[in-house]
C-alpha cells in the first residue's frame, strides 16, 4: 500500500474527526461536503474497513476509526508546521490564474493586480478575461462570476452586490426617456447575457419595461460593447458603480447582481492563490473569512 498516496484522504479524515462531521468540517475548512465524503469513502475502501457511521444528523467513529484517529494525532498540524518552517520571508514563485468579466479586469481589479505584483514580484499573474456568466474552474485558480454558484465542488464567497444600469452616449441620452422612447432606441447587447425574453428594466416613477430590442448590435466583448455605446451606436447596460467616461445613465435599471469569488473546493489553495484572493476581498471591503 502506498501510504503517501493516502495522505490527502487521511488529512480529510482528521478534519472530519476534529470538527465532528461533514458539514462542520466543510464550514471550517472551505472544502465541500462532497469532497470530504468522497475522501472518506476512498479511505475506507483502501483500508478495507468502515471508519465512521454518518448521516445527515450524526457522525460517529467506529472502533477502527477511533484507533486510526488516535494514531494520526495532529497530522495536519505537523504538515503545516513543516511547510511554514520555510518562513514567510522566502519569496513565493509560481503562476496564479484568475478569470473575471472584462468590465472588472479593465477597471476595478487593476489595483488588485498592482498590489499582487508588489507583494509577489517573482510570481506570474495570468488574467483570463471572460464575459460568460457561468462559473468554471478548469485551468484557473480563482473565478469571479455573477452568483449564486451552484456547483457543489466550488467554494464561493460574496464579493459585492450591484445592479445593471442603462447608459448611452450624450448624443442618445435625451431626457426624459420613457419606456416607449427607450424601446425605440438602437441597442448594444452582449450576446451571451441577453435573456431569451429580453431584459426587464425599471425606470422613473415605477415604470417597467420588458425589452427585446429589434435594432441591436450584438458582441461577445464588454469592452467592445462599451466602445460601441460610447460611439453612439446604441444604448446598453453596464454595472452600476463603474466609471466610464463618455457614458451617461438614463435612469433605467436592470436586475440586481451578486458577484462571487470562487475556487475549487477539493484542496487547500496555494499560498499565492490565498494571497490574491485576500487582496480581492480586501479591495471590495467586505468582512469575509479567508481561504
Amino acid at each position: 500500500m502506498d501510504v503517501l498516496a493516502l495522505a490527502p484522504l487521511l488529512i480529510s479524515f482528521r478534519r472530519l474527526v476534529a470538527h465532528q462531521g461533514l458539514r462542520p468540517a466543510a464550514r471550517a475548512t472551505g472544502i465541500s461536503t462532497s469532497t470530504l465524503s468522497r475522501h472518506l469513502n476512498a479511505l475506507e475502501e483502501q483500508l478495507g474497513m468502515r471508519l465512521a457511521d454518518r448521516n445527515t444528523r450524526a457522525f460517529a467513529l467506529t472502533p477502527a476509526g477511533v484507533q486510526l484517529a488516535t494514531s494520526l494525532g495532529d497530522l495536519e498540524g505537523l504538515l503545516r508546521q513543516s511547510v511554514e518552517a520555510i518562513g514567510p520571508t522566502v519569496e513565493a514563485h509560481g503562476r496564479v490564474r484568475i478569470s473575471a468579466p472584462t468590465m472588472l479586469t479593465s477597471g476595478p481589479l487593476l489595483p488588485v493586480m498592482a498590489a499582487f505584483r508588489a507583494r509577489h514580484p517573482h510570481a506570474v499573474l495570468q488574467v483570463v478575461n471572460d464575459d460568460q456568466l457561468h462559473a468554471f474552474i478548469d485551468e484557473v485558480d480563482l473565478v469571479i462570476r455573477n452568483g449564486p454558484l451552484r456547483d457543489p465542488d466550488l467554494m464561493a464567497r460574496l464579493l459585492f452586490r450591484t445592479r445593471e444600469v442603462v447608459v448611452a452616449s450624450p448624443s442618445l441620452a435625451r431626457a426624459p426617456i420613457d419606456a416607449e422612447a427607450l424601446a425605440a432606441l438602437p441597442w448594444v447587447v452582449l450576446t451571451h447575457v441577453m435573456p431569451a425574453a429580453g431584459h426587464v428594466l425599471h425606470g422613473p416613477g415605477g415604470a417597467r419595461l420588458q425589452l427585446l430590442p429589434e435594432q441591436r448590435i450584438e458582441t461577445t466583448s464588454s469592452d467592445h460593447a462599451i466602445a460601441l455605446i460610447r460611439a453612439g451606436l446604441g444604448v446598453g447596460i453596464i454595472l452600476e458603480g463603474l466609471t466610464v467616461p463618455g457614458l451617461e445613465p438614463l435612469g433605467w435599471f436592470g436586475q440586481s447582481l451578486d458577484f462571487m469569488l470562487a475556487h475549487a473546493g477539493g484542496t487547500r489553495p496555494s499560498r499565492l492563490v490565498r494571497s490574491l484572493a485576500d487582496l480581492v476581498v480586501e479591495h471590495f471591503d467586505l468582512s469575509a473569512p479567508r481561504l
